[in-house]
């Protein structure tokens, strides 16, 4: 992590609220909430798990505890996360970003 900080950032499974299949999307989010399911989650996407019960499962000690995989986040006090600053905002950041991106 540079001195300077970085961000850090959180994957959310959500249903909207005019879900066709509100019930189905449940059941699925239920399912990859199941350890042996978060595991095999956990497994193929290589990032770390939030989901305890999963983590346990995970046989090679060194990945278990890997302080990459699972960092302890309160040793960090530069480490931010990004919000959503609405239509200007994001307006404003696409415009500087594509001002550096051609430069």
């Amino acid at each position: 992590i540079p001195e300077e900080g970085t961000n850090v950032w959180i994957d959310g499974w959500v249903i909207p609220k005019n879900a066709p299949n509100k019930e189905n999307a449940e059941k699925f989010i239920d399912f990859m909430c199941h350890p042996d399911v978060a595991l095999k989650n956990f497994e193929y996407i290589t990032y770390g798990t939030p989901n305890t019960a999963a983590r346990e499962l995970i046989e090679d000690e060194d990945l278990k505890n890997s302080p990459i995989a699972f960092p302890d986040l309160t040793q960090y006090n530069n480490l931010e996360t990004f919000l959503y600053l609405g239509e200007d905002g994001e307006e404003l950041y696409n415009k500087y970003w594509k001002e550096v991106m051609s430069n």
